[in-house]
């Protein structure tokens, strides 16, 4: 991811990469929180949460079905609550496979 970040960097863009549990709301708020005063607000989200639970959905738990979703599902929703007022020009959500 650094040395992804870095070619960014190098081409003269400002890209950051935050990890943080997205499917709480109150981590998204205090990270939104950190980035308006760090760098006076918001312009894109790339979202693209996965946890790695190898098996088929029939096989799985209740529990390792939450820690799959609730990433994705909570995540987007608690992300699109934060970025509301903000003029994004962007907000994708990405999906990866573990295979």
């Amino acid at each position: 991811k650094e040395n992804q970040l870095r070619s960014l960097r190098e081409t003269g863009a400002q890209a950051e990469y935050y990890q943080v549990d997205v499917g709480n709301d109150s981590s998204v708020e205090a990270l939104f929180s950190e980035l308006q005063h760090r760098w006076g607000g918001v312009h894109g989200i790339l979202h693209s949460a996965g946890v790695n639970q190898d098996s088929f959905l029939i096989h799985k738990t209740k529990e390792e079905c939450e820690a799959v979703l609730n990433p994705k599902v909570a995540g987007t929703v608690n992300l699109d609550r934060a970025s509301a007022k903000m003029d994004l020009d962007f907000f994708a959500l990405l999906h990866f496979s573990f295979r």
